[in-house]
């Protein structure tokens, strides 16, 4: 089996000779998988700092950096409220795609 390109909008920093799929004639296409924690809505913001630094200091550490590459993932740490407004994004984004193409459950 042969990657032939990757499905974010830009190139993976650990695969950088994958073109992306819009380079390749789909414009606009950025279907990722990400992972990430989340906190009750009420959680104390003391906390949610603590557990984001911890965290941000993992995803810097080498052999966690060197495990993920090894998988072909980028790790990104980021703000709380960076992660909020990604999900947001996210949510609005395959909501329309659902609309646009009637999915219904099941």
């Amino acid at each position: 089996m042969r990657a032939i390109a990757v499905t974010s909008a830009k190139r993976s920093a650990t695969t950088p000779e994958l073109p992306t799929i819009a380079e390749e004639g789909y414009p606009g296409y950025d279907a990722v998988p990400w992972w990430g924690l989340l906190l009750p809505a009420k959680a104390p913001a003391t906390l949610v700092t603590r557990i984001n630094a911890d965290v941000l200091r993992a995803l810097q550490a080498s052999d966690v950096r060197e495990r993920f590459a090894v998988q072909g993932l980028d790790t990104v740490g980021d703000t709380p409220q960076h992660f909020a407004s990604y999900l947001n994004t996210e949510i609005a984004r395959w909501a329309k795609v659902v609309k646009t193409a009637g999915v219904k459950p099941d």
